[in-house]
């Protein structure tokens, strides 16, 4: 009976340990992704308008597509490097209000 009784402590203390190391690894994320979320301020980057024309596809088919380009301007002590163009998302905002988005090299 002793034994198990003694089973039943460890049970229950390893249980709890296990249950208190879940919380606060749960607790960790939630407060990092808060803090990251607040973190984002909408100055860091910024985008001039530079121009706009035109661009035929690669094959020299007759499709063109009309190309708008900005100057992005880093305000922060960070350096970011895109990878490729599928890292990317453009947003387009109605007149409605609505937000579009799509990623780079696709038709908003």
């Amino acid at each position: 009976m002793a034994i198990l009784k003694k089973l039943a402590v460890v049970s229950f203390c390893a249980g709890t340990a296990f249950a208190i190391t879940i919380a606060v690894i749960f607790f960790g994320i939630s407060v990092y992704r808060q803090r990251a979320a607040e973190e984002w301020k909408t100055n860091q980057i910024t985008g001039t308008f530079s121009g706009f024309g035109t661009a035929t596809d690669e094959k020299g088919k007759t499709t063109t597509t009309l190309v708008f380009t900005y100057a992005l301007e880093n305000h922060t002590n960070a350096d970011y490097r895109i990878q490729s163009k599928d890292s990317v998302r453009l947003f387009a905002k109605e007149k409605s209000g609505e937000l579009q988005s799509n990623r780079l090299g696709r038709a908003i």
